[in-house]
């Protein structure tokens, strides 16, 4: 008898862990589905944002409802924004917010635009071309004004662009991130830019840059993503952060401070690096983008330096792994 009670004491209490545990993951996917929905990269948008209802074992949650059901608005899959919007009216009761009449209209929108998808079209095309407007208004502004020394108009401009969720592969994207960084470091010399920080800068979608290996599969979405040397972990989530931390930690280390030491003041510290690593761990440089050339070859040159790594898996076979990030030098 003593010996079921515990058996079953045992068991009830590993089914709590690892519930804690899936609510814990599903928790860090959905971040990641808000992170990549700002970088405007829909497909990991979906990829993390499905993970989050897995996880959860359903839309359990208001602030998931509200996100899921203007995303699949906005991508204008009705059906699944559907769901969301169903599971948020059982969740939230109070029919006299201001959240819940914002998604009561647009919940009739959404009906509206499965009943007649031709209207919904035309006016997503209108808003696009708005948008494209704005886009390009913020874009010249903020170059304009740069060039005339008026910084504090061109962040303004700077601040608009981003807001209007521009393509993050786009060379005007990169751009404007580069001149935000010299708007900031001319706007207060002595600190380091806001911009400095390599979380908030978005990262591009490896797949439009040229590979090596057309059968490479992104970081993002391996189903057992490379593991850096010297990474423990119990799980693929603390796997995945510390080989993040390693590749900064390798570049802050590598980085020749004889080429840092050569820049000017004024140029852009912004690069954004590719990389592949094969079946055999083997790691091999795809791209380096800066407008700075000896950037771009100190950054190839620390990519090959990079150690070899246990290979990703898919499918239970080692594949070659796409991996990209956004670095910023440091000042010495």
């Amino acid at each position: 008898m003593k010996f079921l009670l515990s058996f079953f004491i045992c068991i009830f209490l590993t089914t709590q862990v690892f519930s804690q545990d899936k609510k814990a993951i599903a928790s860090v996917y959905f971040k990641r589905a808000q992170k990549s929905y700002e970088d405007k990269d829909l497909e990991k948008t979906t990829n993390y944002l499905e993970k989050t209802r897995e996880y959860y074992g359903g839309i359990v949650k208001e602030d998931i409802a509200v996100f899921g059901a203007k995303y699949y608005f906005e991508l204008g899959e009705h059906k699944k924004a559907e769901d969301y919007f169903k599971a948020f009216f059982k969740i939230h009761k109070s029919k006299k917010s201001k959240i819940y009449n914002t998604m009561l209209l647009m919940y009739t929108n959404n009906l509206d635009a499965q009943e007649n998808p031709k209207w919904f079209q035309k006016q997503q095309e209108e808003k696009n071309k708005e948008r494209e407007f704005a886009l390009r208004k913020a874009y010249t502004e903020a170059k304009s004004n740069f060039k005339n020394k008026q910084y504090k108009e061109a962040l303004e401009a700077i601040k608009t662009f981003n807001s209007l969720k521009p393509d993050v592969n786009s060379a005007e994207y990169l751009e404007i991130q580069v001149l935000k960084n010299d708007v900031e470091t001319a706007l207060n010399p002595s600190a380091k830019p806001v911009s400095d920080k390599i979380e908030n800068v978005p990262t591009p979608d490896v797949e439009i840059i040229t590979v090596k290996d057309d059968k490479a599969i992104s970081f993002e979405v391996v189903e057992k993503a490379p593991i850096f040397p010297g990474c423990t972990a119990t799980n693929s989530l603390e796997l995945n952060e510390c080989f993040n931390e390693k590749v900064k930690k390798h570049f802050s280390e590598k980085f020749s401070k004889r080429v840092i030491k050569s820049m000017s003041s004024s140029s852009s510290k912004l690069i954004y690096i590719v990389f592949i690593i094969d079946k055999n761990g083997k790691v091999s440089p795809v791209d380096a983008r800066t407008t700075n050339p000896k950037l771009k070859t100190e950054a190839l040159k620390v990519t090959k330096a990079l150690p070899n790594m246990k290979p990703g898996m898919q499918d239970g076979k080692f594949v070659s792994v796409t991996y990209s990030f956004a670095y910023i030098i440091d000042d010495i």
